[in-house]
């Protein structure tokens, strides 16, 4: 999990991060079928629970038909992915936030073969589809953005999934995804009012004293 300071205002999440040059070490994954859609219930919080939960994605050699995304490498639900044999997958990685007063999310993406079952359900946060993030393909580098997912996020622990879709064949998708958010102030000032005002009541406490 990605762990962020309350004076961090940009996270970055990317696909492919191993320790083990097997594993992506932050992303978990839910398989589906080889070749078509994943059969569990898309507005379910057991699914994504599922994906979050389940088995760390693969970090594979890509097939030479799929684009690069700069500063991430490809991931599939299977060590083999880039040549075939891959399935569908719900994809989790996570990440902590402080309290924030907004975000936007930017997404830099390819996917073999596409992202969500329609155009609007390709990415989610926290289980909640991400409309217009569907789509995409896998020999070009393609965009997402939405300018404001502040009510999606809380303070702790959140998720960001990606549907992947395969029809057969090679099957993966790499990602940077960028968060931008304004952590909210901490209420600082009146505290320090505070202090100020008891330390000079002590100076004077002490002038006194001493005539």
């Amino acid at each position: 999990m990605f762990n962020i300071s309350a004076s961090a205002d940009t996270l970055s999440l990317v696909s492919g991060i191993t320790t083990n040059g097997v594993n992506d070490s932050e992303i978990h994954m839910l398989t589906g079928p080889m070749d078509g859609y994943l059969t569990n219930d898309m507005s379910s919080p057991d699914t994504f629970s599922a994906a979050l939960n389940g088995p760390f994605a693969y970090v594979v050699t890509p097939n030479s038909a799929w684009a690069q995304v700069e500063n991430a490498q490809w991931i599939s639900s299977d060590p083999n992915g880039g040549n075939g044999g891959s399935f569908t997958a719900l994809y989790a990685i996570s990440f902590d936030l402080p309290d924030i007063t907004s975000a936007s999310l930017d997404v830099q993406f390819s996917a073999d073969q596409q992202l969500g079952s329609t155009a609007d359900d390709g990415i989610f946060i926290n289980g909640t589809a991400l409309p217009g993030s569907g789509g995409g393909n896998y020999s070009t580098v393609l965009t997402f953005d939405d300018p404001d997912v502040s009510s999606l996020l809380h303070p702790g622990e959140n998720t960001l999934y990606f549907y992947n879709v395969n029809f057969g064949g090679p099957s993966g998708i790499s990602f940077d995804a960028t968060l931008d958010f304004t952590p909210t102030p901490e209420p600082a000032t009146g505290a320090l009012c505070g202090l100020s005002a008891l330390c000079g009541c002590l100076l004077l406490r002490r002038a006194a004293a001493r005539k």
